[in-house]
């Protein structure tokens, strides 16, 4: 037992001196440091001003942060831990230096910065003029251009009162210029260049539909010509709570006898279903007849929107193909007395001087349908 005893004492003794020795050792280990000699100067050869020199340990170590300013050329910074640095050199009038790669490793670190003066920015004016495609105001366009750099300060933003935009100073760059307006349209650029004193730029604002879309009166848009022209370039079919059911006109009783009026000059194609309805209308004033299908699209005012008239019989065959056929606009809805009143829709396009043309919502049929038949009537309007 006491040679066991003896044995375990010394064992204990044995591992406090090797801790000891450790210990001591661990604690002799000296931290590398450096001196960092920076020198600066100016490509322009003048005096640094309010310089701010900053050494930034790229291990994250917020006890390995150096930082003086100075107004002279020499910089020293004593007992700089070895490592791996971003040297920061900000000063007055000169562009910012940076060296993400700063290599303390050395007794003594020496580096030469020569300072690139800073240049100031070059700006330009910069002109827009605004044209509406669809002959329409621009007045309220709100112009706004985005420098593509990101920079929030190169920002630049007018409502537009009237059709030419000025902005002044604004920074050289690639912008995104975009021009929108409430009922008019819209224009991008995504590559827009401020490279001269002077930049001007005519942009027309087009309106965006597509066949289905909710038009701006409420409506359904069920054609699209491609352009502009003659002042319009849609077609939109009123809403469905606007339809009615009326008779044509242009006929009456005397005598017992059915008398009926030739309306000289409407025609079947798209685009002439307001022109069919003026002179529809104008031959109703003189007979002095009134609530007939073209005088009631006249003077029909839908969401504050009062350019409505009488299909022709192209455009309600557009109605049918592109609107209904495809389950929009909610037509056949109606509440007429005979169930076939809710799905023949007639058209402003006079076949003989008897008839007119309409058009079953129901087999898709275009037939004739006599001026004196009630049938169910959907406006449209152009822009």
């Amino acid at each position: 037992m006491k040679i066991k005893r003896t044995l375990y004492i010394l064992s204990l003794l044995l591992f406090i001196s090797i801790t000891s020795c450790s210990d001591s050792k661990s604690t002799n280990l000296k931290i590398e440091k450096a001196n960092v000699v920076i020198t600066l100067s100016t490509d322009n050869e003048n005096s640094i001003v309010d310089a701010i020199i900053t050494l930034t340990n790229n291990n994250g170590n917020p006890e390995l942060v150096y930082e003086q300013s100075t107004n002279s050329n020499n910089v020293n910074f004593t007992d700089v831990v070895y490592g791996i640095y971003t040297l920061l050199v900000i000063s007055t009038g000169y562009d910012q230096f940076t060296n993400n790669n700063f290599s303390v490793n050395t007794a003594l670190v020496n580096v030469q910065i020569t300072l690139v003066e800073e240049q100031p920015e070059e700006k330009a004016n910069v002109v827009i003029t605004i044209v509406a495609e669809n002959g329409g105001s621009v007045v309220g366009a709100v112009v706004t251009l985005t420098n593509n750099n990101g920079n929030p300060d190169h920002v630049y933003e007018q409502l537009a009162d009237s059709s030419n935009i000025n902005f002044t100073d604004v920074v050289f760059g690639v912008y995104t210029l975009i021009v929108e307006h409430a009922s008019n349209g819209s224009y991008t650029n995504i590559n827009f260049s401020v490279q001269s004193a002077l930049v001007s730029q005519s942009v027309t604002l087009i309106i965006s539909y597509e066949i289905g879309d909710l038009g701006p009166a409420g409506g359904y848009i069920f054609y699209d010509k491609g352009y502009y022209s003659d002042g319009w370039r849609f077609l939109e079919a009123s809403p469905a709570n606007s339809e009615f059911n009326a008779d044509w006109g242009a006929w009456d009783i005397i005598s017992g006898n059915y008398v009926w009026y030739d309306v000289e000059g409407t025609e079947t194609s798209i685009g002439t279903g307001k022109s069919n309805t003026r002179l529809i209308v104008d031959m109703l004033n003189e007979l002095g007849q009134t609530d007939k299908s073209s005088q009631i699209c006249d003077s029909m005012i839908v969401n504050d929107f009062s350019d409505w008239f009488l299909p022709s019989k192209d455009e309600l065959n557009l109605m049918y193909h592109t609107l209904h056929l495809h389950g929009i606009g909610h037509f056949g809805q109606g509440s007429g007395i005979d169930p076939w009143m809710n799905w023949d829709y007639c058209s402003s396009s006079q076949s003989d001087i008897n008839h007119i043309w309409g058009h079953s919502f129901d087999t898709g049929i275009q037939t004739f349908y006599g001026k004196h038949s009630y049938s169910r009537i959907r406006a449209i309007r152009s822009f």
